[in-house]
């Protein structure tokens, strides 16, 4: 039995209702509803449809007297549950999208966000399934969280470094087909411009105001160094994009490492001005390459350092040589523009020392003149004008000659003197130019160089260098492989043979082969040597050990 006050269903033989308790047995005067079924109040779409549907059952059961008694208002009950149940919900969700903006004028940023708790609220109960979508998702998940998974939140065109005033583009991408297959609702949304608002505007601050930059070392293998001494960065922050081998002149740039505003407002409640900065590169030293660049001061320092090297040297000698004088005659400067060498520049003091041998006190002393050099490499002239120089690391003449002093009356009563250095300056020039290459450029300042003679007679010579140093084998080879086929040799003579009779013709052997006598004549060095002989023992003593050597080891390559 049905209750007719609420619906309920109560066993036959109850008499009040055990839901709401109204009274079950009705008189027999009153006309009664066989069987009714309950009106259920919807909670929500489902439950409306289920509703619909009992009303239409019971007006079906009902009596015609009885349904024509009904009256207007159950009809409008069951009028507007079938409008709810059959009409779609169509969404604006414009009206849900926000567009929030954050951060700083000029570098402000923008986010977009959908209000999901509101339109939840205003359509989660409105949303149904289609049977496709209660076949994918189970009645269990509400429509509604579907919905999340087919409507991306709408792109902007720019999303940082905004301005107040900025007008950006809003577009949606939204694929309403698919969304259509599975919730009974219709989407509406357009694409829209919005204006950037609201962004604060921040104090500012120079980031390098406080920052140290000092160039240091000699270009072009300068570098640099800084150090900020502000309050709102540290030295880590900044980095440069050249810090080595810089020179005068170059320009390099400094950057913040953390060039995000926000982040100094948020911590500092002040921007960067400027992110960057650029700095040219100066007060670097030089490398010297003339003399006069250097000051009198400054090459006093080098020639003290060298007196007491010679003073050194000289304090070796044997007891029986004397020095008489050392005098600084000048000085040079070998430089060179190649950035792959080691050395940029040679410094050289130059020194005539005087001194006399004597082997026996029974005979004359022989009077020694000698030509010697202190060298440093890499002095460099800073901006002050002071140089730069490592006194420590210095070369002096591997070069050296012989000077026979006779103790007896017999030929081989002689002692040989070895002293390391030069026999003239011509010697010291050319063997330095020998030694450095052509990579560099010479600037000599020596008292008594004669260097345009000097280059006229040393080009005349096959080997300038014979007098002054050993030979070497390589060096021989290197005679013997290259190609002197335009010097016109008298004979047909081979270059070893030629070698050796320069260094005779250079103590003025005077030979007896008329094309050998045409060929050295033609030389202003032979020329110029008054007394000849062509007695070739006695031109053979009086070359020094270096030239005996020499000749010894070119006859091995006869």
């Amino acid at each position: 039995m049905f209750c007719r006050n609420c619906g309920c269903k109560n066993d036959d033989t109850a008499m009040f209702c055990r839901e709401c308790g109204s009274k079950l047995v009705v008189d027999s005067n009153e006309k009664v509803i066989p069987n009714p079924t309950p009106i259920i109040v919807p909670t929500n779409t489902q439950q409306m449809r289920i509703g619909a549907e009992n009303i239409l059952d019971i007006f079906k059961s009902m009596p015609k007297k009885i349904l024509a008694g009904a009256g207007i208002g159950i009809v409008a009950i069951v009028v507007m549950a079938f409008v709810m149940v059959n009409v779609n919900s169509t969404i604006n969700l414009d009206d849900f999208v926000k567009v929030s903006y954050e951060g700083y004028e000029g570098y402000g940023y923008a986010s977009v966000s959908i209000d999901w708790a509101g339109l939840e609220n205003k359509y989660g109960n409105k949303l149904k399934y289609t049977n496709a979508g209660l076949s994918a998702y189970e009645t269990f998940e509400p429509p509604v969280d579907v919905l999340k998974e087919y409507i991306s939140v709408p792109c902007l065109d720019k999303s940082e470094g905004l301005s107040n005033g900025d007008k950006l583009k809003c577009s949606w991408n939204i694929d309403e087909e698919e969304l259509s297959k599975y919730i009974k609702c219709k989407v509406k949304f357009s694409d829209k411009s919005v204006e950037v608002s609201g962004l604060e505007v921040a104090d500012t601050f120079d980031p390098f105001e406080s920052l140290e930059v000092t160039f240091f070392g000699v270009e072009p293998a300068g570098y640099v160094t800084y150090e900020y001494t502000g309050d709102y960065l540290d030295t880590y922050d900044f980095y440069v994009d050249k810090k080595s081998e810089l020179s005068n002149g170059d320009t390099i740039t400094i950057s913040i490492d953390n060039e995000d505003p926000n982040y100094f407002a948020s911590n500092y409640g002040k921007i960067p001005a400027i992110t960057e900065k650029e700095y040219t590169v100066e007060n670097l030293g030089i490398y010297a390459s003339k003399v006069d660049e250097i000051r009198e001061d400054s090459l006093n320092t080098i020639r003290n350092k060298a007196d007491l090297i010679i003073k050194n040297y000289t304090s070796e000698w044997s007891h029986d040589v004397t020095v008489d004088s050392v005098s600084y005659i000048g000085s040079y400067v070998a430089s060179t523009n190649n950035s792959i060498f080691n050395n940029h520049n040679h410094l050289g003091v130059v020194y005539q020392i005087n001194s006399h041998v004597q082997a026996s006190s029974d005979y004359d002393a022989v009077n020694v003149v000698q030509y010697f050099d202190v060298f440093f490499d890499n002095v460099a002239i800073k901006a002050d004008g002071t140089i730069e120089i490592d006194l420590a690391s210095y070369s002096t003449p591997w070069n050296s000659f012989y000077i026979k002093a006779y103790y007896g009356k017999n030929s081989f009563n002689y002692r040989n003197y070895r002293y390391y250095g030069y026999e003239s300056l011509p010697e010291l020039v050319q063997d330095r130019k020998s030694n450095f290459g052509d990579e560099y450029e010479y600037d000599w300042a020596i008292e008594g160089l004669d260097l345009e003679n000097m280059s006229a007679k040393t080009e005349e010579y096959i080997c300038s260098y014979s007098s002054e140093r050993e030979i070497t084998r390589e060096e021989i080879e290197a005679y013997m492989s290259a190609d002197y086929s335009s010097y016109s040799f008298p004979g047909d003579r081979t270059i070893v043979q030629m070698l050796i009779n320069e260094i005779y013709a250079r103590h003025g052997y005077q030979f007896s082969d008329d094309e050998l006598t045409q060929y050295f004549n033609g030389k202003e060095w032979y020329t110029s040597i008054a007394d000849k002989t062509n007695d070739m023992d006695e031109i053979y003593k009086s070359m020094s050990s270096v030239e005996q050597d020499n000749v010894k080891l070119l006859q091995e390559y006869q």
